[in-house]
Order: structure tokens, then sequence, then C-alpha cells
């Protein structure tokens, strides 16, 4: 994993210290964040975002070396020092391999910092298989170290949907509404039998439980 910034629309980049690139980035001057193993069932086009001392928070997943399970992981600059965190504790794994587009046992993450009083919280949205397709909600408060809590949000399970959620009403009033559907992905560019399904609006009341209200 590595790190580039851009404050003029991608005309020129930075690394995380200030120093800029030569154009083009090449392997060999990006600045690596995080170091993953090859066939490790990393994810592509993920999720970031900043705190509001614009600190970056990448999250992906990827099994680790050495472990026996594909977990989320959020990639992060604390004090100038590049960290990661697992937050998540699964137990089943699959194989991202495969040709064509693949129904995966989890979504693609969505990862936003909310404001909680005067503390900041890292809130990770995810589908997983593990847990009959529901949608669930790992949290931590930004600390100098994370202790990350799950709870499933989702009053049905949703299947092979991936989350998006309203952008500007969460960053003009700190405010999580999720968009829900549950839709059907087979393997390798094939469909699943489904009937047409019921679109509602997950609103999620940041309280520090995750209350929930559908519409």
């Amino acid at each position: 994993m590595c790190y580039a910034v851009s404050a003029d629309g991608g005309l020129s980049w930075k690394k995380s210290t200030g120093e800029s690139y030569q154009l083009p980035i090449t392997e060999a001057t990006a600045e690596v964040v995080k170091s993953i193993p090859q066939g490790s069932n990393l994810i592509n086009q993920t999720s970031m975002t900043v705190d509001h001392q614009a600190n970056p928070y990448i999250v992906t997943y990827f099994k680790a070396e050495g472990d026996s399970c594909t977990q989320f992981h959020v990639i992060f600059q604390q004090q100038g020092c590049w960290k990661s965190s697992v937050a998540t504790n699964r137990t089943h794994d699959f194989d991202l391999g495969g040709v064509g587009s693949r129904s995966i046992p989890i979504s693609r993450p969505q990862l936003m910092v909310l404001s909680h009083g005067k503390d900041q919280q890292l809130a990770l949205i995810y589908r997983d298989e593990e847990l009959d397709n529901h949608v669930v909600v790992a949290s931590t408060t930004i600390a100098e170290s994370f202790n990350w809590s799950s709870q499933i949000i989702s009053p049905y399970p949703v299947d092979r949907w991936e989350p998006s959620y309203d952008t500007e009403l969460l960053r003009r009033n700190n405010m999580l509404h999720l968009y829900l559907q549950k839709v059907g992905q087979g393997q390798g560019e094939t469909s699943v039998a489904l009937e047409p399904q019921m679109v509602n609006i997950l609103e999620i009341n940041m309280t520090g439980t995750f209350q929930k209200t559908i519409k």
C-alpha cells in the first residue's frame, strides 16, 4: 500500500512528509505505508478519509502474513508514523482469485470519521456473509491505541450489498444515512434469481451505540 496526496487536482503529488514526487511515481519512489504480500486477497477500490487534523485513514481487506483469515485493516498516520490496526475478527476465509467478477462473502468497506462530543470516532461499514449478510459497523475512538467493537445495524440481510451513504449529509450535519437494498450477484458475470427488492434509508444515530432507524 502506497500513499500520495495532491493539493492541485493531480498536477503535482507529495508524500505524507511533504516531499514532492518526481512524476511518474514508480514502485521505487512511492511512499510505502503497509507491506502486503501477493496472493493475500487484497481488494481493490477501497475507502479512505481524514480526521479533523487532516491525518489520513485508509481501509482495505487482506490476509496478513501468518493469518488464517482475511480481515479488514485500517492503515493510518499518527504522529508522523504509519501504523495499521486490525478492525475485525473474522473466522471464515475465502479465495478472491478466479475469472471475472466475484460474488465475495464480504463487501468493500466504507470508512468515515464521526464527531461524538469532543471525541472523534472511526466507523467502518461493511457486509459479511459470516454474519448472515447483515450490515456491520465496527468503531473505535481515535486515540493512541484503537479498541474496536462491532455490531449489526441492518434490520434484514442484504445479500451482496455494498455500502454507500450520503456524503454531504455526513460532512455538513454529522449524520450517517446508508442506502440499503438486498441485491444478488453471481460468480463470473452470472445472474441470480432475485425478485425486485425494496429500497430503504438506514439512518444511524451516532450516540456511541449506533442506534438505527429504517425508512
